[in-house]
């Protein structure tokens, strides 16, 4: 069974920035409540009866159960899932020429992959089979995954080792059917379709009342922690908050409660007034190198007016296309195609208006060393200021004309598997 998709759908900012660098305390052990609420959904399908058997017959690598952990001296969070390392890695920095011959995500190579949960793909064709313009796969190196996880022992989760079970649903997006290896190489109604497919797949998961949060991401190069070079993002919903997230609504709450404003829609107003490192301003979408950027060339694109992004129209959506694309392209002139990551920052499904979501694209032309890890403070080579009057020279015209059929082309489809 199928399902079909249409087109359609000045507050004290130096306290509030450092507040996530100095933490005065220990952050309490995760509050998750999910005993009560694993018997309310049934979990989607994780490989389609469509879906062949992978050609490399490797057992997958079951170490440790997946789980989160926080480090009583900082708050610092991080997932322990040892089934990662066993992912297969063909891109390095040593790579000299495209490994298309181990590509698992080409088009007529779908048996290497799980059965897709969500697909844009020929009318005529079927789950799982070529025909595809975009596909989104569990991803088979999960660091969460949705089955009940097991119980930890009493001295797993002691006072000094605050340890918590982790459930979570991991896919992959494969954004185009042939090989590319660069968001700029993909045209701008591409990258709205995959926008458009982490909105449908921020919708699915979400709906799950155990899924607390949804993050969404995408790695470009080794330097970014990349391991296949074909266009693709990752999608990642957790059964809990985590400490950035939770440190993110405190300050809106604050912020909210001194100026009627989020601490992101505060942020905005501030660099819109400023206007030095504004790269762009629409009607629609704002982006801007941070003024305490994290990294060099660092780009946020933020929506001026206030919108869920899983509520974006299909217009709404091409827009934001157009400034991801143009983001990207001038990154890669200035910054000569240096690796880098794309994050999209969403509020906890439950409480979908706590912040404004921002999408950032965080370019890695270095690497973190012993002052940022020791501290935690990040350096920049190059100025937010700088960063943004070089990116304008290199801005490509914003101008998109806007097709119905954008998200879904004519003879095409958006395919959902049935949930089981």
């Amino acid at each position: 069974m199928k399902r079909r998709y249409g087109t359609g759908g000045t507050l004290r900012l130096q306290q509030l920035f450092y507040l996530h660098r100095v933490q005065s305390r220990i952050i309490p052990k995760l509050t998750l409540s999910m005993a009560t609420e694993r018997h309310d959904r049934k979990l989607p399908q994780r490989d389609s009866e469509h879906a062949a058997s992978p050609q490399h017959s490797e057992p997958i690598f079951r170490g440790t159960t997946p789980n989160v952990r926080t480090d009583v001296l900082t708050g610092q969070q991080i997932i322990v899932a040892e089934s990662r390392s066993q992912r297969p890695v063909t891109l390095t920095h040593s790579a000299s020429a495209p490994p298309v011959a181990d590509d698992p995500f080409l088009e007529g190579r779908e048996s290497l992959t799980p059965g897709e949960s969500l697909a844009l793909r020929s009318a005529d064709s079927q789950p799982n089979e070529p025909k595809w313009l975009l596909r989104v796969v569990p991803n088979r190196y999960p660091a969460a995954e949705p089955g009940l996880p097991e119980p930890l022992l009493p001295c797993d989760s002691a006072e000094g080792f605050p340890t918590e079970a982790v459930r979570g649903v991991h896919e992959v997006v494969l954004e185009c059917p042939d090989y590319r290896s660069r968001l700029a190489d993909l045209s701008v109604t591409e990258v709205a379709r995959v926008l458009h497919a982490w909105q449908l797949r921020v919708r699915a998961l979400s709906a799950f009342p155990w899924i607390k949060t949804v993050s969404v991401f995408r790695n470009q190069g080794v330097g970014a922690g990349a391991s296949l070079p074909h266009c693709h993002s990752q999608i990642l919903a957790t059964d809990f908050t985590g400490n950035r997230i939770a440190e993110l609504i405190g300050r809106s709450q604050q912020c909210r409660d001194e100026t009627g404003l989020c601490v992101v829609e505060q942020w905005l107003s501030a660099e819109l007034q400023a206007d030095q490192r504004v790269l762009r301003q629409g009607s629609h979408f704002a982006t801007i190198c941070p003024f305490a950027s994290r990294v060099p060339w660092q780009c946020r694109i933020v929506p001026v007016t206030v919108s869920r992004f899983d509520l974006l129209s299909a217009e709404q959506i091409l827009l934001l296309a157009t400034e991801l694309h143009s983001a990207a392209s001038a990154v890669q002139a200035v910054a000569h195609n240096v690796a880098h990551n794309v994050t999209l920052t969403l509020p906890p499904t439950v409480t979908p208006d706590a912040f404004r979501w921002h999408l950032d694209l965080l370019p890695r032309p270095s690497r973190m060393a012993g002052f940022e890890f020791g501290t935690n403070v990040d350096i920049l080579a190059v100025s937010p200021e700088t960063a943004a009057e070089r990116m304008r020279e290199h801005l490509p015209l914003a101008h998109v004309p806007f097709s119905e059929d954008a998200l879904c082309p004519a003879g095409f489809a958006w395919v959902a598997a049935a949930v089981s």
